[in-house]
């Protein structure tokens, strides 16, 4: 028998009209378990190749207060053992591991596997740190230094970071500021045109490491001491208790960054700029610090030419314990943000008073109501202006390493490690998934196309079901779009383009200004994968819900966004 399945998807076409707001949500408890990792590195050599170098990152065992990381084991196996194999530390105490091809004729496979124990301790911290911060230990010290991709002494990035922690009591009122101004400042891209922070500044739009140069360029301008994070992160998603709900929070699955702040009475302790502030989830790995990206990833360099590169990143967990409560919510940021419970006893100096009341002005008298507005009749033939709108940018394949650079000598030649990651939920899998969309002008609407992956089934339909908006949350249905075979849908490698027809100019609905949903419904054994984009990427902070399947309330936030596209015709 045919099953029925449902997906909800959401689209926005210009600004809410009442977008909801987002918070911190204070959390207490812990967080663990046993997380095993695998990184399958493949390169092909090019012709004539005289040797190739891969420069990386063991990955240690590390704790702080609030997050902690122990290697349990590690293992690496190849495909062509390297001639030379080496370890070194560097500057910020990272080991570099060091392997070396020379005259490689046939392609080598590289397996590192890792299996850690890593927990999340979530319970009351103190902190007595002012702000300013007094002279900076030796430790910290060198972590206050511009570089080229977090530019601590660009005049625009010291206004700001001036401007933003003027009114902060303490360190922790300081980075709050700061990391609250960055998660709503910047929209998520998954490749944008560069990575510093003086370019996430201006253009608004980051991946991870545009997120991570921005932060620590303000707290270094401001004089607190930062410095980035690498490693990898998994895509698996965890839920905490929210005023209406609950919100679940997921990260891409492959390389990643994020920071740590120095404290000078309770050390170094992690921030990740677009999700979780005094602390990361379990399902980060962390693998090396440094200033910035450049310094601190992997590099891979070759002569005369670099080989085709793949990799693979999997990576699960087991005997998972999620023992958390949200014990106070902030109204700040816009952005729906996790944070330990960081509590100051430095002796603060008090707020500046209020200034004092003024004698309000006498209420006017009332007047005649004046006319209630009626907008104007939509008429089809009214509705001819193309329009394309929607969250369109996605990767239809994935770069592990940028683009060549020249190395030294003529005929070297270098690439460092990506962050683009895959950012994808299983679509056809136990929850429904939805998002909220908004219309400020009439639409007609013709087509509907969801950024999927087809990974197997032959039976069964696709189509989806349009629903009208009922508090924040889907309705009544409206209208439905013409149904797929399953088995006509090709699986093919990335991510493409599936394009629902909701009907000809003459037939398709006319949406007048409003909120709506839109449902992939599907019958049959069809696997599909749907792609997102990470935080605010597009939106409003509760666009994007989900529910299990048979349950009636859509309660549950996703702190992401589905790829879709919206074909209509509109105004003039």
């Amino acid at each position: 028998m045919a099953r029925a399945l449902a997906i909800v998807l959401g689209l926005a076409v210009g600004g809410a009209a009442a977008p909801a707001s987002a918070e911190t949500l204070v959390l207490q408890g812990r967080m663990a378990g046993r997380i095993g990792l695998q990184i399958t590195e493949r390169y092909e050599p090019a012709p004539g190749t005289q040797w190739i170098t891969l420069k990386s990152h063991r990955t240690p065992s590390f704790g702080s207060k609030t997050w902690r990381q122990r290697v349990v084991t590690e293992e690496v196996t190849y495909s062509l053992r390297p001639d030379e194999s080496s370890t070194t530390t560097d500057g910020s105490g990272n080991t570099v591991l060091t392997e070396r091809w020379e005259r490689p004729r046939s392609a080598i496979e590289v397996v590192r596997k890792l299996s850690l124990d890593t927990e999340a301790l979530l319970q009351p911290l103190e902190s007595r740190a002012p702000f300013p911060l007094p002279a900076i230990v030796a430790e910290a010290a060198p972590f206050l230094r511009p570089t080229p991709m977090a530019q601590a002494d660009d005049a625009a990035i010291r206004d700001l970071a001036r401007g933003l922690t003027a009114g902060a009591r303490s360190e922790r009122e300081a980075v709050a500021a700061v990391l609250n101004h960055v998660v709503d400042l910047l929209r998520y891209q998954y490749d944008p045109p560069a990575h510093d922070a003086r370019s996430a500044l201006d253009r608004r739009v980051a991946n991870c490491q545009g997120y991570a140069h921005l932060a620590l360029a303000l707290l270094r301008a401001a004089g607190i001491p930062a410095r980035l994070t690498v490693g990898a992160s998994l895509s698996k998603g965890w839920r905490v208790q929210h005023a209406d709900g609950t919100v679940t929070f997921k990260m891409g699955q492959g390389r990643h960054a994020w920071i740590e702040v120095f404290y000078p009475d309770i050390g170094w302790i992690p921030y990740d700029p677009q999700t979780s502030h005094l602390f990361v989830s379990i399902y980060h790995v962390r693998q090396a610090v440094g200033l910035d990206v450049p310094g601190t990833v992997g590099v891979l360099t070759a002569s005369p030419a670099l080989p085709r590169i793949e990799e693979s990143i999997r990576g699960d967990g087991e005997r998972e314990t999620f023992a958390v409560a949200t014990v106070q919510q902030l109204n700040i940021p816009r952005s729906f943000i996790v944070a330990g419970d960081l509590r100051d006893v430095v002796a603060l100096p008090p707020a500046p008073p209020p200034p004092p009341a003024s004698a309000p002005p006498p209420a006017p008298l009332p007047g005649p109501a004046p006319p209630s507005a009626v907008p104007p009749p939509i008429r089809r033939q009214e509705l001819i202006r193309l329009v394309e709108l929607g969250n369109m940018e996605f990767p239809a394949s994935l770069r592990i390493f940028g683009p060549p650079e020249a190395a030294g000598p003529v005929g070297v030649v270098q690439a460092r490690r990506t962050f683009i990651v895959e950012t994808a939920d299983y679509a056809t899998g136990p929850e429904e998934l939805a998002q909220a969309f908004t219309l400020t002008e009439p639409l007609l609407l013709t087509e509907l196309s969801l950024a999927l992956q087809k990974f197997g089934g032959q039976t069964g339909e696709v189509w989806i079901d349009l629903l009208e908006e009922r508090g924040r949350k889907p309705g009544a249905k409206i209208a439905e779009s013409r149904r797929l075979a399953v088995a006509g849908l090709v699986e093919r490698g990335g991510y493409r383009w599936v394009v629902f027809d909701m009907g000809s100019p003459d037939s398709a609905p006319v949406l007048p200004p409003g909120r709506y949903w839109a449902v992939l419904r599907s019958t049959g054994d069809g696997i599909f994968n749907w792609y997102f984009s990470l935080g605010n990427a597009y939106g409003d902070p509760d666009d994007t819900r989900s529910r299990r399947r048979g349950a009636t309330d859509w309660s549950n936030v996703l702190n992401y966004r589905f790829n879709f596209r919206l074909t209509g015709l509109a105004r003039p």
